[in-house]
């Protein structure tokens, strides 16, 4: 649905995930639709604009809904954060607790995929992103090395890509 982004927010914290631009970008498309709907509702009732209604409602969803990952150097920790704003659940990961980050490749049918994940040291692994290889050109790896080299965090790449440039 979006792609996840590497921001460096100083020199002790930075963000994987989703940019700002898109969720304004959800919220302003269900600011539209929703005052789009408004006279038709207002003359007709809400039956006459369910469609509009319901589109406003799910980009609304788009826009609150979170995914994405923090490091912080100074607490020595990455922290997950997911779920429909304000109910976010957090879960944190030690770095101490992370062997490595890998970038593994995979298919799925005729799809060539890219997998980035944590491994941690009781060989538990937690995947951060998955997407086809032709959408991620070598960026998802790009972002991976970038991610690894600012939590101080090894990265280990599995397979090959025919898609991934070379970083």
């Amino acid at each position: 649905m979006f792609r996840f982004h590497f921001a460096k927010k100083d020199e002790s914290h930075a963000t994987y995930g989703p940019t700002y631009l898109y969720r304004a970008l959800c919220l302003s498309i269900a600011s539209i639709f929703f005052i789009g709907s408004l006279p038709s509702v207002i003359r007709n009732g809400i039956s006459s604009s369910v469609l509009t209604l319901s589109l406003a409602i799910l980009f609304l969803f788009f826009s609150l809904y979170r995914d994405y990952w923090k490091a912080c150097r100074e607490k020595e920790e990455i922290e997950y954060i997911f779920g429909f704003w304000p109910f976010v659940t957090k879960k944190r990961i030690s770095t101490d607790e992370i062997k490595y980050v890998k970038v593994s490749y995979f298919r799925r049918g005729r799809k060539e995929m890219t997998r980035i994940s944590l491994v941690l040291g009781n060989k538990n692994e937690i995947t951060i992103e998955a997407l086809s290889s032709r959408k991620s050109k070598g960026k998802s790896e790009a972002n991976a090395y970038l991610f690894a080299s600012f939590c101080s965090i090894a990265l280990k790449t599995e397979g090959s890509s025919s898609f991934a440039r070379k970083i």
